[in-house]
């Protein structure tokens, strides 16, 4: 069981979606990464050493996409704080384990 609690505060703010989400009715847009699990690699990302694959020696790009699993279960994480960055392919190679 997840201890992620969306009506947390500290996720009320979302930058991908660039809005403030209201508590009585919070949701992402459809298109959003935190609905979809497919987050694009963004300038900020980038800074200040670059921004990597955590499993393989892919480096990513602005524009790339990438995925969030748990490092220990290899399951989707609902955060950073829970999961660790991976390529698409080794997201989908995490899955299928």
């Amino acid at each position: 069981m997840s201890d992620f609690d969306p009506m947390d505060p500290i996720y009320l703010w979302c930058v991908y979606c660039d809005y403030w989400l209201e508590p009585k009715d919070q949701r992402h847009h459809e298109s959003c990464p935190t609905v979809t699990g497919l987050y694009p690699v963004r300038d900020a990302d980038l800074v200040p050493h670059g921004f990597g694959c955590c499993h393989c020696p892919v480096t990513f790009r602005v524009g790339d996409r990438y995925v969030l699993i748990d490092a220990v279960t290899s399951r989707p994480a609902t955060s950073p704080e829970h999961g660790e960055a991976v390529c698409v392919g080794c997201g989908a190679a995490a899955l299928t384990a």
